[in-house]
């Protein structure tokens, strides 16, 4: 449960205390504590999180600081709940509505009810208009009535709550109900579209009562209203009309019939052209349920959305952590498959390569964490941490997890195995030469895509000394050869997109690779595999330079981004200190709102952006900061307090204050590279950001200062930290209180304690 939590989405956990008491002891607080991180990381609201805070609190104690989150969460709702005021309903004047007209008339009907709803607010109830109509008529009147309403040209809802309204209100009156079981069906043969879908839902209560059916009747009557005109139905009304006549009208013997036809029907006009061809052996449903789980699994490994490729890996992850061996097992054993099996459209490409390599990552973060898990793989690691396969990412993947396995206890290498994992990016000690390839032939030439050239393959075919025509043709045949496939254009795109499938809302890059643009990666991957197993140059692909393989694939240390995020980075914060009025609300900055800002626990932020909420309020902040010779302090901050229009931002590491005609030269304490973060920065969970900033090269030369794992803090040569960062998930501001974004802080003890040490000197 836990595991395919993973994937997302608001969960209603009516039943989790049933559901955890059946886990075992040990998981039971751990999948519980799992799903509140999760829903924290999503940003649930306290709405959504109450029932498994419940849940959880049945079988052991909540993180503070879940419980924190909670409850900040859980106030805003309650003070935004406090402080709505709704309208009032505004006075209508209903007998002027209806005054001069004619209430047996369809067309008056329909005036009317629109005046009124143009005057009403949304949602109004019909009672008291419906009283004033009645009011206008006599006994004999009654019946025309009911008729004008049923034939006005208004929502079908409005239609029924007049009827029932008039028929409730003259009860007694036989022929009015005779006459309402012979309107209310003639309205369902009118207007059967109008009744599908949400408003039958509503409308089926209503037509109860006005009619002497029940509500196969009903359903029947429906149908047989639609006629010939199915066709006219869309996709969901007519799944959802097929799955009310499931509910509605058959028995259980019935059921399993219609299936046998449907499918007998279905297998004599399908043809092999269709998304799933011709029927064969493999889209039979597996028989366990482990293997249909790793089929789904696998297939949303290699999704073209990072995000649910994300979302799988951190199901493998758990599915190994709480001992499901079956399903875990289920997937690895597809480590070397190329199809996705039947989970998939057969007119779509599997990206076979990125669940792979996600399949690798997240086996990485197994064999240290359940190393007994991957036992049954390791041969297959092996294979694909050799020289023999050339795709350098899954190679650097494969080495990676079996130097964890052997960190972990699982394993023993020699010293020669061990340096060769080590060195899998490198050149290979005997190197024979490589002959390029040879002129592309007239149909068979290949060019990256555009943006893709420019950014990623040119700096490649320069770090190896061949020319960009040639890595160009070295990927056209890697694609050609190792994937089995002839190139698309350069600028084809995932046929995912035209049906709709995906968007490109996505805050952190593409919601989805395009195919092309997984084609160039591939190719240029086993380009680099091949140009490593030949003579020239050699490349440094890790350190400073591993932005050359492109850090949506690489780089990820032992710890996840999700893993280290913080619930709240800038907690300490106050409140408004004048609650809102209505949708305006006012802010009073005090000396200590300041101290707020630029102080935390850890020392003096010098660097940061965030966003805070309360109901529909909304403060976004940044802080930057620099270091300035002391002969041009005075000058700058002259400078800045006389600079005409929008303060400057202070720049990253590099850059330079521009001051209006003049440029002022400073040292910031920070640096931003968007090329920094790691395979991790697409993970939903982690935010979409690639971390925070990092202090400056110049800064860091001063401080001789190195980065700690966690990629939280920077270390000095003492182990003193002087800078440490705090982040959160960033997601599209909701309605309720929520703070969002990252600071970096200067320990103030270090940096005084430096400068005096200095002065010293």
């Amino acid at each position: 449960m836990t595991a395919l939590h993973a994937f997302g989405g608001t969960w209603r956990f009516k039943y989790l205390p049933t559901l955890l008491s059946k886990l075992p002891q040990p998981h039971q607080g751990e999948v519980a504590q799992t799903i509140l991180r999760d829903m924290v990381d999503d940003k649930q609201e306290a709405w959504h999180m109450r029932e498994v805070v419940a849940a959880a609190e049945t079988v052991g104690p909540i993180p503070p600081d879940i419980l924190a989150v909670f409850a900040r969460r859980r106030a805003s709702e309650e003070r935004s709940t406090r402080s709505y005021e709704p309208r009032p309903d505004p006075v209508i004047d209903i007998g002027a509505i209806v005054a001069g007209k004619c209430v047996t008339d369809p067309g008056d009907v329909a005036a009317i009810v629109g005046s009124f709803k143009r005057e009403a607010s949304y949602g109004a109830s019909l009672e008291g208009l419906s009283a004033i109509m009645r009011a206008q008529l006599g006994v004999a009147g009654r019946i025309d009535h009911l008729r004008a309403v049923a034939a006005a040209d208004i929502d079908i809802d409005d239609v029924l709550a007049l009827l029932v309204q008039a028929a409730t209100a003259w009860t007694p009156s036989r022929a009015v109900a005779e006459a309402a079981r012979e309107i209310a069906p003639g309205l369902i043969d009118r207007r059967p579209f109008d009744l599908l879908g949400y408003h039958w839902h509503q409308a089926i209560e209503p037509l109860l009562s006005l009619t002497a059916l029940d509500r196969p009747g009903l359903l029947r009557r429906l149908i047989r209203a639609i006629g010939t005109r199915v066709d006219e139905l869309g996709s969901s009304s007519l799944f959802w009309l097929a799955r009310q006549v499931h509910n509605d009208l058959l028995t259980p013997a019935h059921r399993r019939d219609v299936l046998g036809f449907t499918l007998g029907r279905f297998e004599a006009i399908v043809t092999a052209d269709e998304p799933d061809g011709g029927w064969r052996p493999e889209l039979m449903p597996p028989e366990a349920l482990s293997t249909a789980m790793a089929g789904l699994i696998w297939t949303s490994l290699g999704d073209p959305a990072p995000r649910r490729r994300w979302r799988a890996t951190h199901v493998v992850r758990r599915l190994a952590r709480l001992g499901e061996t079956d399903t875990l097992d289920a997937i690895l054993a597809r480590l070397p498959d190329d199809d996705a099996g039947p989970f998939i459209d057969t007119r779509l490409r599997f990206y076979a390569e990125l669940a792979r390599t996600h399949l690798l990552v997240a086996a990485t973060r197994v064999a240290a964490e359940s190393p007994d898990a991957l036992r049954n793989v390791i041969p297959e690691l092996r294979r694909t941490a050799s020289r023999s396969n050339l795709h350098v990412v899954q190679r650097h993947w494969a080495a990676r997890a079996l130097l964890a396995l052997e960190r972990s206890g699982g394993l023993a290498f020699s010293p020669d195995e061990r340096n060769e994992l080590l060195r899998v990016m490198e050149r290979a000690p005997a190197s024979p030469a490589i002959p390029p390839p040879a002129v592309s032939v007239e149909g068979e030439e290949y060019s990256f895509p555009m943006d893709f050239d420019r950014r990623e393959a040119n700096p490649i075919a320069r770090a190896f000394g061949i020319s960009h025509a040639e890595l160009a043709r070295r990927a056209g045949r890697a694609i050609r050869g190792q994937l089995g496939c002839e190139p698309v254009r350069a600028w084809a795109a995932d046929p995912r997109s035209p049906l709709g499938i995906y968007n490109r809302r996505h805050r952190g890059g593409p919601e989805n690779l395009t195919l092309a643009e997984y084609e160039a990666w591939q190719g240029l991957f086993l380009s680099i595999g091949e140009l490593l197993e030949g003579e020239g140059p050699a490349p440094d692909l890790t350190g400073d330079n591993r932005y050359l393989l492109a850090e949506q694939f690489l780089t990820a240390p032992p710890e996840w981004l999700s893993d280290l995020r913080d619930p709240d980075p800038t907690s300490s914060w106050p409140e408004p200190s004048i609650p809102r009025d209505d949708d305006d609300w006012e802010w009073l900055v005090t000396p200590a709102d300041l101290e707020h800002a630029m102080l935390d626990s850890d020392g003096l932020r010098i660097a940061g952006e965030w966003s805070r909420h309360w109901s529909l309020a909304r403060e976004d902040g940044a802080i930057g900061s620099a270091l300035v010779r002391p002969e041009f302090a005075t000058d700058l901050l002259r400078a800045l307090q006389t600079y005409q229009g929008r303060f400057p931002w202070i720049p990253t590491d590099g850059g330079e204050i521009n001051l209006g005609f003049q440029k002022m030269r400073v040292t910031p304490w920070v640096a931003k590279d968007d090329r920094t973060g790691g395979i991790d920065s697409l993970d939903p969970f982690a935010g979409n950001l690639a971390g925070p900033y990092s202090p400056g090269r110049v800064i860091r030369r001063m401080l001789r200062l190195r980065a700690s794992v966690d990629r939280r803090a920077w270390e000095s040569g003492d182990g003193r930290p002087p800078f440490r960062a705090k982040w959160s998930a960033w997601s599209e501001p909701p309605r309720t209180a929520m703070t969002s974004g990252w600071t970096t802080a200067a320990s103030l003890v270090y940096h005084s304690r430096t400068s005096l040490a200095r002065s010293r000197r």
